[in-house]
């Protein structure tokens, strides 16, 4: 009576939640790396890397250690939190990656040729985000057409040739 038990009983300590404490760089566009920096990464499990909620895979040949991952920036990104998951949980920068837009190029123009009020297609790639379109330096107005991927754009008043 009163004795102590000898019984063994058993206590599990659960592994630390991910900490993210930053990223370098800070932007980049889609396929470059990104060294994320924190802590507890290799504590439970594999770890999943997002950027603004799509997974960025590892780079070839690198080993994720427990305070650094490198990985790729994944195709559709867009700019937002980085986060480390793993079955311990999952850990979110403070920050935001922004994830640089590609400059846009132009492949076509038709009409090659017009007069002033003309409609002038362009045609090219990463015109979704062109803010300015202009002729020889004189601004002109413009809209987006996402079924064809084109600009169409006005000649303006003012508009020279080359």
């Amino acid at each position: 009576a009163g004795g102590a038990s000898t019984d063994e009983l058993i206590f599990t300590v659960d592994a630390p939640a991910p900490v993210v404490t930053g990223f370098s760089p800070v932007s980049g566009y889609v396929g470059d790396e990104v060294t994320v920096s924190g802590a507890n990464f290799l504590a439970d499990g594999t770890p999943v890397v997002k950027i603004d909620g799509r997974t960025a895979s590892v780079k070839v040949g690198s080993t994720p250690t427990d305070d650094s991952i490198t990985v790729t920036v994944p195709s559709g990104a867009t700019s937002g939190y980085v986060s480390v998951t793993t079955g311990a949980g999952t850990g979110y920068s403070s920050a935001v990656f922004t994830v640089l837009l590609p400059a846009p190029t132009i492949s076509g123009i038709d009409p090659t040729s017009g007069a002033v009020g003309a409609s002038v297609a362009v045609s090219g790639t990463h015109l979704v985000d062109v803010y300015a379109v202009a002729f020889n330096g004189t601004p002109a107005s413009f809209t987006y057409d996402a079924v064809a991927d084109t600009i169409s754009a006005t000649v303006p008043a003012g508009a020279t040739s080359p």
